[in-house]
């Protein structure tokens, strides 16, 4: 208990001196590729869309069906993270989300989670997640027919989707798992405290959807017998944090074509700020490893918000733009 509060205080310390760190930039002069694109035709069928929400959050579109992973637009400032609870922002939330079919979580903490029960509630969704996961919807009134709890190693259909879940471990964060654990106090009410929105299981997402297939990962170190069968067109993966051949790893068992790196902007500032990449993680050095192992990956980051559609035969960059 006492070793659990030092490291408390130790996270919480480090964490206040990030306001005083330069944030970079993300910019054309590196090896990703920032995208120009801009989308005047209607989503046709042979395509799909995917949207960055910043932080580990993303839209993705096939025809009239929507799913949302991670989705988290709240950006809870820094200084109100440890000293009161956390409020969604329900305006911009009923605002950018007015039509939901399935949100995906691949990690319960606050910057993935905790906009996801006002989502759910707002537009009927259907919630994908762990076991942690479904208790703090149940906590947040989220209605029984909404929650589909999985587990590692899972394999679920929904309507056309085929979804295969897999773990993938947390990773460090200033030395540290913030706020690691499973217990989930029965007595919670909202709103929850950063603390509340704890995290054990981590899990990852092969979606296939006519064909097209995609792989949602926010964590590391998966087991690798659960990674058989994920070959992908497309990789969103968090970048925050990753190991030692984690990337390399992740690339033979999925092969992508096409890679979205996600969870490296500042999500403690609003979007006004622009995207600023965190200081305490190398964005460029997952970008060198990426191309290290395969020069024809496209890694392709996004602005806040900003579309990008792929094809669903080839996997190829759609080139109807106008």
């Amino acid at each position: 208990m006492y070793r659990d509060y030092i490291k408390k205080i130790a996270v919480v310390s480090c964490m206040l001196f990030i306001p005083f760190v330069p944030f970079g930039d993300i910019t054309d002069s590196h090896l990703e590729k920032r995208s120009k694109e801009v989308y005047n035709t209607p989503l046709s069928d042979n395509e799909v869309s995917f949207q960055w929400l910043g932080t580990a959050g993303f839209k993705v579109q096939k025809a009239d069906m929507i799913l949302l992973f991670d989705p988290y637009v709240t950006r809870v400032p820094l200084i109100s993270l440890f000293i009161e609870p956390l409020k969604p922002n329900k305006k911009l939330i009923e605002q950018m989300f007015p039509r939901v079919d399935y949100i995906f979580v691949t990690d319960t903490h606050f910057d993935h989670f905790m906009d996801v029960p006002d989502i759910a509630l707002n537009t009927g969704a259907k919630v994908i997640g762990s076991v942690i996961c479904a208790k703090l919807l149940r906590i947040c009134k989220v209605p029984e027919s909404q929650i589909i709890e999985v587990k590692s190693g899972d394999e679920i259909t929904l309507g056309n989707m085929r979804i295969k879940v897999a773990f993938a471990e947390h990773g460090l964060v200033l030395f540290h798992k913030p706020f690691y654990g499973d217990q989930v106090r029965d007595t919670l009410r909202p709103l929850l405290r950063v603390g509340d929105y704890v995290c054990k299981d981590t899990l990852s997402y092969h979606v296939s959807i006519d064909g097209f297939r995609f792989f949602v990962i926010s964590g590391l170190k998966f087991n690798d017998d659960e990674m058989v069968g994920v070959e992908s067109d497309v990789v969103i993966s968090n970048v925050m944090t990753h190991t030692e051949g984690f990337v390399e790893k992740l690339l033979q068992a999925t092969k992508p074509r096409i890679l979205f790196p996600s969870h490296y902007d500042n999500f403690f500032e609003s979007y006004s700020s622009g995207v600023m990449t965190w200081p305490i993680m190398d964005f460029y050095t997952y970008c060198e490893k990426v191309k290290a192992f395969d020069p024809e990956i496209d890694i392709i980051t996004l602005d806040f918000f900003q579309e990008y559609r792929v094809s669903i035969n080839d996997a190829s960059h759609v080139n109807n733009k106008q």
